[in-house]
């Protein structure tokens, strides 16, 4: 078990490798995307160079998913929930989709590949199993409701447009309310018990 334990900390580590990496692109990207969209706005730049740019963007995210992704099938539960991540950026993950039940539903789909013997287990235990992911599912669409809700409450606006369209400093303060007041919500939500 310490061995399997080690591995997934191995495969964790290169997962956040990975984003730390991936993270320090969009940094500069964001940088040159700025640069390059006031200079459109100028007439000084090439539309082709602004749309290489982009393609350039789009190119290092989908090679981060492409390397995480690679490593979901040796240890997957932190993809759905990253150690290194914050409270906030895990909640956006379960926005996007990053669920339990699709955890579950990967190690489902693993015992019917032969790896682990579902055929061992007795039809009590499946109807246990079966159970205990449309618990999962119907909890997690409550949740997903709830959030759903506390979006159209507290978006009035998107942070990425309000970041850009203002300058720095009002950009700034203009973000950290908006996040601080859906942390705010969140946390409500939690809360309540889900």
């Amino acid at each position: 078990m310490a061995s399997s334990s080690s591995s997934s900390y191995g495969i964790e580590q290169l997962q956040k490798e990975y984003y730390y990496e991936w993270m320090s692109l969009q940094a500069k990207h964001i940088v040159d995307l700025k640069e390059a969209l006031m200079r459109q706005r100028s007439n000084a730049y090439n539309h082709y160079k602004l749309e290489e740019l982009v393609g350039k963007i789009v190119n290092d995210f989908q090679s981060y998913a492409k390397r995480r992704s690679e490593l979901t099938d040796k240890s997957c539960s932190s993809y759905f929930a990253p150690s290194w991540n914050s409270s906030l950026e895990n909640g956006l993950l379960w926005m996007g989709g990053c669920r339990p039940s699709s955890f579950m539903d990967e190690n489902i789909d693993d015992g019917h590949d032969g790896d682990s013997s579902m055929s061992d287990l007795t039809a009590t235990q499946l109807e246990k199993i079966n159970d205990l992911h449309v618990k999962v599912i119907r909890e997690e669409d409550e949740i997903t409701k709830k959030c759903a809700n506390l979006q159209e409450d507290v978006a009035d606006m998107p942070i990425a447009v309000t970041a850009f369209w203002r300058d720095s400093v009002e950009a700034d303060v203009a973000v950290e309310n908006a996040l601080d007041k859906h942390e705010e919500c969140m946390g409500v939500l939690m809360a309540r018990g889900g």
